[in-house]
């Protein structure tokens, strides 16, 4: 059996030696990784910048990663992570989706559920990189892996090709399927690369940051929806579906909707609905300028700050049900419906981050 081999990360040793050496490309992307101005990894000396990724779509983590890709052969990310304690890290996941699933990548790695011989099973996020016990990460991963391993998100139709010496501009990373092609002598003419509004050429992703308080992401196909950034305030009309999100601590929330069988949402049996915020240890300890807790992580449990909104579906459903931290259903939500459309309240009273609605 042949097995595949690549190098490290590509930006490690060059396009040059990748193409001529490897079956395929891998790459690490962080937003905001901590920096230690003292001793390298000192768990007393460290800071974030702790600013949300919704605001620089011409200068985040990941879209600078697609015009990396070598066109003729597989592309990894096998590390990716918006690192702990961060107040906007619930976005590490639907990012990941929506950018592997529009350039078509073969493989997102997140780094890391957990390392180590012991804590398995803690309440408590212990560390920058781990999943395990960081609920509002851990929530997103079901709901998202449908744009991108279902494929809800399909690939952008449309290629773009920089050349080993010159990489295309990330921004068209949302409008092409961007990387290098070995032997092109001449990068696409694209014109002026966009900065603060990113869309598909279908609509059906924008990303708009052309305003700091407002800035987010909209994903609309047939059997998933999705909105996150600095939406706490506003409405947005996903397809139909529509969603009026409350007053949430920093502006920020997550919210995705997905059919359970695939189907488009109107015509679903069974649907997803996941809405978080942050998520931090009981006692965590920020300094003034909230970007650091030193060694002051907290204790168990973690924490998480419920999202309140009203959801408006234009379809007419039996049931909505808060879901516990397995899955399984707890109270029922009152429902109103008017016509074909219905319409329930979510927040915090329900002690959840996601909730299963069933059709009629």
């Amino acid at each position: 059996m042949r097995v595949p081999i690549t190098a490290s990360q590509i930006t490690y040793h060059g396009a040059e030696i990748v193409a001529e050496t490897c079956d395929y490309v891998d790459i690490h992307a962080y937003w905001q990784h901590p920096r230690f101005p003292g001793q390298p990894w000192d768990r007393a000396n460290w800071t974030i910048a702790n600013t949300p990724m919704e605001w620089v779509p011409d200068a985040d983590a990941l879209l600078s990663r697609a015009p990396w890709r070598l066109l003729d052969r597989p592309f990894t990310i096998s590390e990716w992570n918006i690192p702990d304690p961060h107040d906007y890290a619930a976005s590490v996941v639907p990012f990941a989706a929506m950018v592997a699933a529009l350039q078509d990548w073969d493989g997102v790695f997140f780094f890391q559920y957990h390392s180590g011989e012991g804590g398995w099973f803690d309440d408590c996020i212990r560390g920058y990189f781990s999943f395990n016990s960081q609920p509002v990460k851990l929530a997103l991963l079901t709901a998202c892996a449908n744009l991108y391993r279902r494929g809800d998100l399909q690939p952008l139709k449309d290629a773009a090709t920089g050349t080993l010496n010159e990489l295309l501009p990330p921004t068209f990373a949302l409008s092409h399927r961007v990387g290098i092609q070995s032997a092109a002598k001449e990068s696409s003419k694209l014109g002026t690369p966009p900065t603060k509004r990113l869309s598909s050429p279908d609509g059906r992703v924008l990303w708009d940051a052309t305003g700091q308080d407002r800035a987010c992401v909209q994903i609309n196909t047939p059997a998933s929806r999705a909105v996150w950034g600095l939406i706490a305030g506003q409405q947005f009309d996903l397809g139909g579906v529509r969603a009026a999100i409350g007053s949430t601590e920093r502006n920020y929330a997550a919210l995705v909707i997905t059919s359970l069988d695939g189907q488009p949402l109107e015509s679903a049996g069974r649907i997803l609905l996941t809405v978080v915020g942050s998520a931090e240890n009981r006692d965590m300890v920020w300094n003034t300028a909230r970007t650091s807790v030193g060694r002051q992580w907290g204790t168990s449990p973690t924490q998480v700050n419920g999202i309140p909104a009203e959801i408006t579906l234009p379809f007419r459903v039996r049931n909505v049900h808060a879901l516990d931290g397995r899955g399984q259903r707890q109270a029922a939500l009152p429902i109103k419906v008017d016509g074909n459309a219905s319409r329930f309240l979510i927040g915090p009273e329900h002690r959840t981050l996601w909730y299963e609605i069933t059709a009629e």
